[in-house]
């Protein structure tokens, strides 16, 4: 499966780790079973890893629906930040595609290539993005 998900309670965390081939519809398929999950609670904060994605056709129109399928479940999501971490040239391109879109979801998503800067900035502990 090329996208794993794990609720973290205790530590109030989403971890959506992704490999292998990216495709749309992989993660479209993530959603509900994120929001659905017992251990999830709106407004948890995700981080989305990309570092182990080896290739992806993920285009800006892509992001378009995938940024119209989060709306349609945001009230289940909440307003958590989302962390997107992408060290690859391309992953991070396409990353900051969707960031540029997200500006009518009610979470805060920024997009890292440094995965210590994104899980810091998660907790709090920093605004910077990159």
């Amino acid at each position: 499966m090329p996208i794993e998900m794990h609720v973290d309670a205790d530590l109030g965390l989403v971890r959506i780790e992704a490999s292998g081939e990216l495709t749309l519809q992989d993660l479209l398929d993530a959603i509900v079973p994120m929001v659905e999950n017992p251990r999830f609670e709106p407004d948890m904060p995700q981080l989305v890893d990309l570092g182990r994605v080896e290739h992806t056709e993920l285009a800006a129109g892509h992001m378009r629906a995938l940024i119209d399928a989060f709306a349609k479940e945001s009230e289940r999501i909440g307003s958590g930040r989302v962390a997107v971490y992408a060290p690859k040239p391309l992953l991070f391109g396409v990353a900051r595609m969707f960031e540029s879109l997200s500006e009518r979801l009610p979470n805060e998503l920024r997009v890292f290539r440094d995965r210590g800067v994104a899980e810091a900035w998660l907790r709090g502990a920093g605004d910077e993005s990159g």
